[in-house]
């Protein structure tokens, strides 16, 4: 049987709220963080996540950041959470991080100008073991097909799924 858990990090900046959340299933977890995001509450996050994954002793996860890394560029927010989940017994990491849509290259801040926001999509992931399929619902919040959903975001997103720890 597969047992899911789904609790939300809700928090405040001056003038912009976002929120992240958790999903575990089986073996493995999701992080998702949305909304404009310091430096300081990615910290927070992370930590709620580093507790989940010692809980719950997951060694998968995937992570998408979204537009969420303002005082921070997307590289260091990656590092930072690879070297955060590995150490505490993480052995696979998928992370998802958005790209700039006329040059195909990873958005370092949320501010850019030319960052293509995520639009009306609500991305779903599920996954099990060492496998990541990603589905995106339509406006009706249908769910499409695993290739649709990969056409309509290889554009946007850039996708590293399997990536082994060591």
């Amino acid at each position: 049987m597969i047992t899911k858990e789904l609790f939300a990090i809700k928090f405040e900046t001056d003038d912009k709220s976002g929120s992240g959340f958790l999903l575990q299933e089986i073996n493995s977890l999701l992080l998702i963080c949305k909304g404009p995001v310091l430096k300081e509450e990615f910290k927070l996050i992370i930590e709620e996540g580093i507790k989940q994954i010692e809980r719950t002793k997951v060694r998968t996860c995937i992570a998408d950041f979204g537009l969420m890394n303002i005082g921070g560029n997307a590289s260091h927010v990656k590092n930072d959470f690879h070297e955060n989940v590995s150490a505490v017994g993480v052995t696979e990491l998928a992370i998802v991080l958005p790209i700039n849509s006329t040059n195909g290259e990873c958005i370092q801040n949320a501010s850019e100008s030319q960052a293509q926001a995520p639009g009306s999509l609500v991305a779903y992931y599920s996954f099990s073991l060492s496998d990541a399929l990603l589905w995106v619902t339509n406006k009706k919040g249908k769910p499409v097909s695993f290739r649709t959903a990969i056409i309509q975001m290889k554009e946007r997103v850039k996708f590293a799924i399997g990536i082994k720890i060591k």
